[in-house]
């Protein structure tokens, strides 16, 4: 006859599974609940009532000083169609991507701050590979630098305060892509 050896499972494990099991019965709750449900819907009417009022700022600023120099979170359009339809999904989409762009690739025209608008364009693949070689080691200075620029690239309008907000997101975007493009050049034997 054969004998079966019981396995016990290790501490670690049974801490897991008890996480895990306290974990489903929560989320279970809150879902049965509806306390998930209202969170998110009164989240997502902060958000929006926010971005309505950047959005009005932006446009009372283009008003106020027709002569600035400007970014734009949205085409002239699209503030049109924001206080018509409210916060869409490919609004908030393209609100994110906009303030990313204003972030890390303003100014467009020549000026003074051309060159690191350059260095920005030279040094953006070798930060996306960064963030993604260095994530685990700095997770919180990547979130604090997309956080942070988006919520700069979406509030400033005039593009001088968007140049002196931004620092320390350039110092942060410098040291990553720095970092992503050394670690490229020593994986590809580039010396």
């Amino acid at each position: 006859m054969k004998e079966y050896t019981r396995i016990y499972p290790t501490k670690t494990t049974r801490y897991i599974l008890l996480y895990i099991g306290i974990g489903v019965i929560a989320f279970s709750f809150l879902l049965s609940s509806g306390l998930f449900s209202d969170f998110l819907a009164s989240s997502f009417k902060k958000i929006e009532s926010g971005i309505l009022y950047i959005a009005s700022y932006h446009l009372n600023i283009f008003n106020t000083y027709p002569a600035a120099r400007r970014t734009f979170i949205f085409q002239e359009t699209g503030y049109t169609e924001l206080f018509n339809r409210g916060l869409v999904p490919i609004a908030f989409f393209n609100l994110i991507l906009n303030g990313m762009l204003n972030i890390l690739f303003q100014p467009l025209m020549l000026c003074i701050f051309t060159p690191q608008v350059i260095l920005n364009f030279i040094l953006f693949p070798f930060f996306l590979y960064g963030v993604f070689v260095h994530f685990r080691r700095i997770p919180i200075m990547i979130f604090f630098f997309l956080a942070y620029g988006i919520y700069i690239g979406i509030s400033d309008s005039v593009l001088e305060a968007l140049i002196r907000h931004r620092m320390p997101c350039d110092m942060i975007y410098l040291s990553i892509g720095i970092a992503g493009m050394l670690r490229w050049f020593e994986r590809y034997g580039i010396r």
